[in-house]
C-alpha cells in the first residue's frame, strides 16, 4: 500500500511565492493546498480535511496572519495545528509570541522548509 502524502496549507498574498513554494514543496512530496488570504485559508481549514501544518505568512492584507493565527489557535479542532511562520520580520521572539512550531525568515531554503515539515507532520510522507 503505497503512504498518503502529507498535505499543508500554504497562505501567502504573493502568487509568486505561492507558486514556486508549492511547485518546490510537491517536488518534494507533499500535498499543497493553497490560501491567498487569511479569510480564505479559515475558510479552508474548517471545511477541512486538515492538513499536517500550516505555512503561514504574516504580512497580508484584511486578516493578516497573526490575526488568522489567533483564531486558529481559539478554535477547537485547530487549537494544535502545526504553524511554521514565513515572513521577513526578523525577530527572536515571534515563535514564542506566535506559539508557533518555527519561524523561517525570508528569503529561506526550501529544504529548511522541508527539515521543519518532515519534524512536525512526522511519517505518512512518500
Amino acid at each position: 500500500m503505497e503512504a498518503r502524502r502529507a498535505s499543508v496549507l500554504l497562505v501567502d498574498d504573493d502568487d509568486q511565492i505561492r507558486e514556486a513554494l508549492s511547485d518546490d514543496l510537491e517536488a518534494h512530496g507533499y500535498e499543497v493546498a493553497v490560501a491567498a488570504t487569511g479569510e480564505e485559508a479559515l475558510r479552508r481549514l474548517r471545511a477541512g480535511p486538515r492538513p499536517c501544518a500550516l505555512l503561514l505568512d504574516l504580512l497580508m492584507p484584511g486578516m493578516d496572519g497573526a490575526e488568522l493565527l489567533a483564531k486558529v489557535r481559539a478554535e477547537e479542532g485547530l487549537a494544535g495545528l502545526p504553524v511554521i511562520v514565513l515572513t521577513g520580520l526578523a525577530s527572536s521572539k515571534l515563535k514564542r509570541l506566535l506559539r508557533a512550531e518555527a519561524v523561517l525568515l525570508k528569503p529561506f531554503d526550501t529544504s529548511e522548509l522541508c527539515r521543519e515539515l518532515d519534524r512536525v507532520c512526522g511519517q505518512g510522507r512518500i
